[in-house]
């Protein structure tokens, strides 16, 4: 009889241990599901608020939509920025870069380099890349204008969102870079909605792309 109470008492205690793992582990669950979204999001807030620390050999200006031949709001913002760091002497050179999207009758590089000519920017300094449809390829093809320019150095120019997903794509190129991040329309739906949809976009690139290590300065909000 005594066994048989001691038989049913460590059941119950084996009973307790399993439901203290298992709310342990959803604990565990919880913690790190909110560490992989906030973790993003405070590297792009922190990349956000950068400034460019020196100057560089280029400025790397990715496209962004147009209505027609029309620079749309944020890409307007990337051109406005560029002109800035560019009068300020942060870079002699400007490389615009985007292909002709859905919608568009000129291509994203043509539009940016007549929007930043008719303000000044002598058009022998602007260096036209025309055919990337992505971030990855802004990047990629703007390095080889580089390379066959001998600029060895850049400012990527872009909203302040994307920045950090830029400058991760720019390390796995080997791009020497910094970030110049341009504004955001202040509506706080619209850069709710493009932050989110940064998350997803920055695994895409550490998961999928070669080059940057979790445990790099780059991760660790240092550029």
């Amino acid at each position: 009889m005594k066994k048989k109470v001691a038989d049913r008492k460590k059941r119950k205690l084996s009973k307790k241990q399993r439901l203290r793992l298992r709310r342990s582990l959803t604990r565990l669950g919880i913690v790190l599901v909110a560490a992989a979204i906030f973790v993003p999001v405070i590297l792009v807030l922190h990349h956000a608020t950068q400034t460019p620390e020196s100057g560089a050999d280029t400025l790397i200006v990715l496209g962004c939509r147009l209505y027609g031949d029309v620079p749309s709001l944020l890409l307007k913002y990337r051109l406005e920025k560029a002109l800035e760091l560019y009068e300020a002497g942060m870079a002699r050179e400007i490389i615009v870069s985007g292909a002709m999207g859905e919608g568009e009758t000129v291509t994203e590089a043509y539009a940016m380099k007549k929007y930043l000519v008719e303000r000044g920017v002598p058009a022998e300094l602007i260096h036209m890349e025309d055919r990337s449809h992505n971030t990855y390829e802004n990047l990629k093809y703007s390095q080889e204008i580089m390379q066959t320019n001998s600029l060895e150095t850049a400012i990527i120019v872009s909203n302040d969102f994307h920045i950090f997903r830029s400058l991760i794509l720019a390390r796995k190129l080997n791009i020497t870079a910094q970030g110049g991040p341009s504004e955001m329309p202040t509506i706080w739906g619209l850069q709710v909605r493009y932050i989110t949809r940064e998350i997803p976009a920055i695994y895409r690139e550490l998961i999928f792309r070669r080059g940057v290590k979790p445990g790099s300065s780059l991760m660790s909000g240092s550029f």
